[in-house]
């Protein structure tokens, strides 16, 4: 039988603490955690008053633009008031917090993101809690979770509820997928009549998007798009091979990730119709592509309103770990849950060993093209667990679209006011200004001036709530000890 742990927090005779659950919840959180988990409770309970940054440098994100000398002042989970100190008047009980020297931008967006699944980690719960105060402790205040599973909508409540420390989550429902690319938990969608269901049960289920992946068949994608998009549903995930770039812009998909279909689009001598020849890319054929060609694509994925979330970093580390890879792809036994295999999609051995280096300078030559375009970004890490980790790698990813040619204030707002776009939000968050919602981050240094500041983090404010680095730090550094003593396990 599974009996209740419980403990109470007392003060001058009154309860403000009460924590309760079952002995089986307590073992999986671990008995070295619970006076973290306390901490971080009571946290949330005495940082529920109002909040005033004095003094502060406000990088607003509507435009490039720096505002000196600001207060903003927070009531609840929302901005209420920004202007010049000198005019804007503290309210009694107000907890004021120093901003002289200081940088308040918005919360840090990132648009792909992976939550443990249940079919893969036993104890995911306790790995998604880490996770989150990861993301949290690097200013990460919203993610897109590119996954969907229903234990993680309950997840979603408990975060919105202030019960755990996270960033809001927004999440595109199961993959669909088809053929032999289709990985063991995603969703088989061969027919119209099953799109028409999948499309359904997300949108019952409370998904905000429908996610596509390589495998569908053109009649499959195509229904789920146009369902999608009936039903009010963003439509994210990869080109299918079936289908092919253009047709994915035709079809007005909302973003595709990982740049995926922009190589063999390009290069007409392997690609025809979307499909890449069995022989796979080789080196020569990736380095010399029509560059004309490449421009008119830019230009049609401008014109179509379809957003890329090119997820750099996860090139970059994949990049690096090639021949790793190829080891393990090649050892007796390698099955396809190994996380990484979707990326190789339809490159073979030989063309990936000539690749390790290329893929992510072949990326960010995409990249150029896209920027100069007017082609929108937005910044994404596919933080998994595995090769990417979770909120750290967004701060490379920024720094990666500074490489590729984007101003410092363009990938920063890739990272806040573009994402909020991308997920019809943008009356929610994305910037700083009233009225808005209270995701902030506060830097020691300007990030337009270095973007590598979005680093020097002196706190986050997530619904409300300030967090100061150091604390965040000391959460996560404990979090950090269970696990490594298994009580905390990612298998």
């Amino acid at each position: 039988m599974d009996e209740n742990w419980a403990t109470s927090l007392h003060c001058e005779g009154r309860t403000i603490l009460k924590v309760s659950m079952s002995s089986h919840a307590v073992q999986s959180i671990g008995w070295t955690c619970l006076p973290f988990l306390c901490v971080l409770l009571l946290t949330q309970i005495a940082q529920s008053e109002n909040l005033s940054f004095q003094h502060v440098s406000v990088i607003p994100m509507d435009s490039e633009r720096v505002l000196t000398d600001q207060t903003v002042l927070i009531a609840g989970n929302r901005i209420v008031e920004i202007g010049p100190s000198n005019r804007i008047k503290i309210p009694s009980g107000t907890r004021n917090i120093e901003g002289r020297g200081s940088f308040l931008i918005p919360g840090l967006c990132d648009m792909h993101v992976h939550f443990a699944l249940p079919a893969l980690h036993p104890r995911y719960e306790s790995l998604n809690r880490k996770w989150a105060l990861e993301l949290i402790a690097n200013g990460v205040t919203t993610v897109r979770n590119m996954r969907g599973f229903p234990e993680l909508l309950d997840f979603r409540r408990e975060v919105d509820a202030g019960l755990i420390i996270g960033p809001h989550i927004y999440s595109t429902g199961p993959g669909n997928n088809s053929g032999g690319c289709a990985w063991p938990f995603d969703r088989r969608v061969d027919t119209v009549a099953v799109a028409h269901k999948a499309v359904s049960r997300d949108k019952a289920d409370g998904f905000d998007a429908v996610k596509v992946f390589t495998g569908l068949n053109a009649a499959a994608y195509h229904s789920l798009a146009a369902e999608a998009h009936a039903s009010g549903l963003a439509v994210y995930g990869h080109v299918p091979d079936a289908v092919g770039l253009e047709g994915v812009l035709d079809a007005h998909q909302d973003s595709i990730e990982h740049l995926s279909g922009y190589l063999y689009a390009i290069n007409s001598t392997e690609c025809e119709n979307g499909q890449i020849s069995p022989g796979g890319i080789s080196t020569r054929d990736s380095r010399s592509y029509d560059a004309s060609i490449l421009r008119s694509i830019a230009r049609k994925t401008q014109a179509s309103g379809t957003w890329n979330c090119p997820t750099l970093v996860l090139l970059q580390t994949l990049g690096k770990r090639w021949q790793g890879l190829l080891h393990a792809w090649q050892a007796p036994g390698a099955t396809p849950f190994l996380p990484w295999l979707w990326v190789l999609g339809k490159f073979n051995a030989a063309a990936l060993r000539d690749e390790r280096d290329e893929l992510p300078h072949f990326a960010r030559v995409v990249m150029s093209m896209l920027h100069e375009a007017g082609a929108r970004v937005v910044v994404g890490t596919d933080a998994d667990g595995t090769y990417v980790a979770h909120g750290s790698s967004i701060h490379q990813e920024l720094y990666n679209l500074v490489s590729a040619g984007y101003s410092r204030y363009e990938a920063l707002r890739a990272g806040t006011a573009d994402a909020a776009e991308l997920l019809r939000k943008q009356d929610e968050f994305g910037t700083v200004e009233a009225g808005k919602l209270a995701n902030l981050i506060l830097l020691q240094g300007n990030p337009l001036a270095d973007i590598r500041n979005t680093g020097q983090r002196i706190g986050v404010v997530v619904q409300g709530h300030w967090h100061s680095q150091r604390d965040l730090e000391i959460l996560v550094d404990s979090c950090d000890q269970v696990h490594n003593r298994r009580s905390w396990s990612c298998e």
